[in-house]
């Protein structure tokens, strides 16, 4: 085997192991880890579950690490003196859809742990292996509004901690071996995790209206549309979304245009931002930006979308070379849902 086909190899039995380790299930209720900001996101994860296809590569590796290292993350806060109780135990809240009807089970989960920080005081627990960005964007619970992935998170801990009757949760986040606990007051939250349930609430009468009339995976977004279920009211979460062109079809407002989803890249775009009074570190982020994004037309970083090109600059003769033209990677970046940029200019090298 030579130095090619070792690679080529490794590689290809890599991926294959990965895409073997992937399973989809039957998902007949709301998940508390994958609540998310669109209604027909909510009630077709339920309908086209068995479509749902396994993440690429990069998707798959991103899910093994985080099952291989938050589990570590959990002993480590053993080994710093937390008692930690009920690991791994399933959670649910069953309400009637309904007054007076029957109960039924709205939402569902499997929450880390939970801390005995004393007599009849548990503070419910989830771990989250980061990316370097996100964990260094995140100081207190108003920082996991930033994105559509971290508010993710937030409905997760709500829903926990409302459904346990607990008044905190707390994330612990890691990043190689850096940690940080995240905690997160339901009285602070209150409005917002009971509209999470009533979302979950709808998300099961809708799911129940579509098996009621028979519709399939194949038909429940006309279904949806006729009940005057909204798309997502931006097309670039929609962009990244499993569901679309499978199960969804939402209208597309720039057809053609090739778009890379980077969430990872939300973190990094909101430092640039904030760093750009600081010359030094403004510099040091956006070359850090522009590496990430150069060659993407769009990419779509969260709550940010970054819009590039390329640009030619005419550059006049010198002694040493004669008038030429040059190419260089420009780039701007705006709010998701937004057209003008959030930045104050547009940004060239």
């Amino acid at each position: 085997m030579n130095d090619q086909e070792l690679v080529e190899t490794f590689t290809s039995r890599r991926a294959a192991r990965l895409k073997k380790s992937w399973t989809t299930y039957p998902a007949r209720n709301p998940v508390a880890s994958d609540l998310h900001d669109c209604r027909r996101y909510m009630v077709l994860r339920q309908v086209a579950w068995e479509i749902r296809p396994a993440p690429d590569t990069e998707g798959l590796e991103t899910i093994e690490n985080g099952n291989v290292k938050e589990r570590p993350m959990i002993e480590q806060l053993r080994a710093e003196g937390w008692e930690i109780v009920q690991e791994q135990a399933p959670f649910e809240i069953l309400q009637p859809l309904r007054p007076g009807g029957e109960r039924r089970m709205i939402v569902r989960g499997k929450i880390d742990g939970m801390i005995a920080l004393g007599k009849n005081d548990l503070l419910p627990f989830d771990t989250k292996d980061t990316s370097p960005w996100t964990i260094e964007s995140i100081d207190s619970a108003a920082d996991l509004d930033q994105s559509i992935w971290t508010r993710k998170w937030k409905r997760q801990g709500l829903t926990y901690a409302l459904g346990m009757n607990q008044p905190r949760f707390a994330f612990v986040l890691g990043n190689r071996g850096t940690r940080k606990i995240i905690l997160l007051r339901l009285d602070d939250h209150l409005e917002e995790a009971e509209r999470i349930l009533a979302v979950c609430t709808w998300t099961v009468g809708m799911a129940d209206e579509l098996a009621r009339i028979g519709a399939t995976w194949e038909t429940a977004d006309s279904a949806l549309t006729e009940r005057g279920v909204p798309y997502h009211a931006d097309f670039a979460i929609c962009r990244g979304c499993w569901l679309k062109d499978r199960a969804c079809f939402p209208p597309d407002p720039a057809s053609g245009i090739r778009v890379a989803m980077r969430p990872e890249l939300e973190p990094l775009v909101t430092r640039y931002l904030a760093a750009k009074p600081a010359a030094s570190e403004y510099e040091k982020v956006k070359k850090a930006l522009k590496a990430a994004t150069e060659g993407a037309p769009t990419v779509v970083a969260g709550n940010f979308v970054i819009d590039g090109e390329v640009k030619t600059r005419r550059m006049k003769a010198q002694p040493a070379r004669p008038e030429h033209v040059q190419e260089h990677w420009s780039f701007a970046i705006r709010r998701v849902g937004e057209r003008g940029p959030a930045s104050a200019e547009e940004e060239t090298p």
